[in-house]
């Protein structure tokens, strides 16, 4: 049997709110939240990404599918295509700084 004893997210979890998170125990610094998106080819014509990114936040309205998503533990945002590229390039920032902060190197 396990028992979870933190989250590594800046929030505590809707599937699992007796979980604290690592910031409620005195680690600020843990986040390590995990996202999912689509990403399209560079050069995909802006029409088709708003298409895309309008039909995508549609479903994510839909309550069903709300539902789903939150009781297998996803928290559901949606956003813009825009805000997703923000988010992407500063997970890799803070990712690539923590890898090399601890030396950490590819073999």
């Amino acid at each position: 049997k396990l028992r979870a004893l933190a989250i590594a997210s800046a929030t505590r979890s809707d599937v699992m709110p007796q979980v604290p998170t690592f910031a409620e125990g005195g680690w600020p610094q843990i986040d390590a939240t995990s996202h999912r998106g689509i990403i399209a080819p560079a050069g995909t014509p802006r029409e088709v990404i708003a298409r895309m990114n309008a039909a995508i936040n549609k479903v994510l309205t839909m309550p069903a599918v709300r539902a789903r998503m939150t009781e297998v533990g996803y928290v559901v945002t949606g956003g813009s295509a825009d805000d997703f590229g923000r988010l992407i390039r500063a997970e890799m920032d803070k990712w690539a700084k923590i890898l090399r902060d601890a030396n950490i190197k590819v073999e």
